[in-house]
């Protein structure tokens, strides 16, 4: 029979080895930007094969409660993904934007892709990162500077409104 120092020593490498593999995991389970563009490009490419199921998976407002699988069906419509390319990333805590830049077609309409640029907004919940189709972010960082926005005042004063060319004709 085991003598009771022998099972200690068990009992603690064993420990040793759980602690040591959880704080591997929990270092990997941190919100990274590679992950969430790995997660994205999952989604986005089940996206363009039309895989719903795994579409659904990767939803938060599926996980919620707040969406069912017919819903995102129907959001998806009848258009089809031809292509996409992430142009930019922005990560602040647990909510993150991914600006798109996509190609897609609608049945009956065009041949060829229409482009569009999209902000795709995902939220890191439980270890993980998850698509936020529909959810309300408590944030969603903006990918680029935001456009400032003149008044009509400054506007005048720096002669570029429509206004002020046009009165000056």
């Amino acid at each position: 029979m085991p003598t009771r120092n022998f099972l200690f020593a068990i009992l603690a490498i064993a420990t040793w080895l759980i602690s040591s593999s959880l704080g591997f995991a929990n270092e990997d389970k941190a919100p990274s930007e590679a992950r969430l563009l790995e997660r994205a490009k999952i989604y986005w490419d089940a996206l363009k094969v039309r895989d719903f199921n795994t579409m659904y998976e990767m939803e938060a407002a599926a996980r919620e409660g707040l969406m069912s699988a017919d819903s995102l069906r129907r959001s998806v419509g009848r258009s089809r993904l031809t292509g996409y390319d992430f142009k930019g990333v922005k990560i602040e805590g647990d909510v993150a934007v991914i600006q798109v830049e996509r190609q897609f077609r609608m049945e009956g309409i065009a041949a060829t892709g229409i482009p569009s640029e999209i902000s795709d907004p995902w939220m890191y919940r439980d270890g993980e990162w998850f698509h936020a189709q529909g959810m309300r972010l408590r944030s969603q960082p903006p990918i680029y500077p935001e456009k400032t926005t003149k008044t009509p005042e400054e506007e005048s004063a720096s002669g570029n409104s429509e206004k002020s060319k046009n009165s000056e004709k």
